[in-house]
């Protein structure tokens, strides 16, 4: 069985609302979706929160937005 677009934006709402609940801000939802469903939200977000977290915390740094997340993944694909 395959996954439909349907389901895809539902679990790519779901990712979103966690990244929230992190302090990751989220500008633009449907960059959020289209990003995560090209290049995978573990490839971007897993791989790359940790250089946003404030030092001995788990706390994301204030005002650390999605679109910084995936700009350093850019970067770091190059």
């Amino acid at each position: 069985m395959t996954k439909s677009n349907n389901d895809f934006e539902d679990i790519a709402r779901w990712r979103m609302d966690f990244c929230r609940e992190s302090g990751v801000t989220i500008n633009d939802e449907e960059y959020f979706i289209d990003k995560v469903q090209t290049y995978g939200y573990r490839e971007i977000i897993y791989q790359y929160l940790d250089h946003f977290i404030e030092n001995d915390s788990e706390k994301v740094r204030p005002n650390t937005t999605f679109e910084e997340i995936y700009a350093f993944y850019q970067l770091d694909q190059r």
